[in-house]
């Protein structure tokens, strides 16, 4: 059986970004839930995101968290190298974004 994958994104806003360029983003990463789709159509991943709250350091200055989910580990690879919306995105994360930390996980496994 395969395992679901979890994709968490952070981002530190270059200091120009204005109120509004910064919710244009983080909508428009959460309308990748909608708009990445397989070539048949079906959806395959889940997105949440938030403001970055936490008060303890280190925080890096990240200000802005996600999580995209998807049900294996095939999934996140179609998303990386082949989802034409999540390829249109980059461009829009590189330009407004001066830092992003990135982590991927499989939960443990329990026996």
């Amino acid at each position: 059986m395969a395992s679901s994958f979890t994709h968490i994104i952070a981002f530190k806003y270059k200091p120009e970004a204005t109120a509004e360029a910064i919710q244009e983003f983080e909508e428009t990463f959460l309308g990748l839930e909608t708009n990445c789709r397989k070539p048949d159509g079906t959806q395959y991943l889940t997105v949440r995101g938030g403001k970055q709250i936490c008060t303890h350091p280190p925080a890096h200055g990240m200000q802005s968290v996600f999580i995209v989910e998807f049900a294996n580990k095939e999934d996140e690879k179609y998303f990386h190298d082949h989802d034409q919306a999540h390829a249109a995105f980059i461009p829009k994360a590189q330009g407004i974004s001066t830092d992003a930390v990135i982590l991927d996980f499989c939960p443990f496994q329990q026996s």
